[in-house]
């Protein structure tokens, strides 16, 4: 069964972007709200999640955070560049109940360094 209504968009391009298969079972694809509305009617449907394309701000972070790149002195050479920091990344497109999340076995942060706390708690947040 497909839940696209053609294969092309008025254009010509085409309107399937791409098909997932090894983690999650999907499609990515161009769709009129209308068209979201008589998929999600459908047999078998699950989720629907409207993409929002985002751009970098910045691949030099240093410059992003106002800090120089001073070699020998300053915040960033005194904090060795950053290393051993923890960085949390908001994917907004996967699901934190997906099994590809779970945490078994996973020692829990080192607390020394995590000084974060999780506003959901499990399974929203994981080691």
């Amino acid at each position: 069964m497909s839940y696209l209504p053609n294969v092309t968009l008025a254009s010509g391009w085409p309107r399937l972007v791409y098909a997932y298969r090894q983690v999650i079972t999907g499609f990515a694809a161009w769709l009129s709200q209308e068209e979201v509305s008589i998929m999600k009617a459908m047999d078998g449907f699950l989720f629907a999640h409207q993409d929002d394309v985002l751009q970098p701000r910045t691949t030099y972070t240093y410059k992003f955070l106002g800090l120089k790149f001073d070699e020998g002195q300053g915040l960033w050479y005194n904090s060795d560049y950053g290393t051993g920091q923890i960085i949390g990344v908001v994917d907004s497109g996967l699901r934190p109940r997906h099994p590809a999340f779970d945490d078994e076995g996973i020692p829990p942060p080192d607390g020394n360094k995590w000084k974060g706390e999780c506003y959901w708690g499990p399974p929203i947040c994981n080691n």
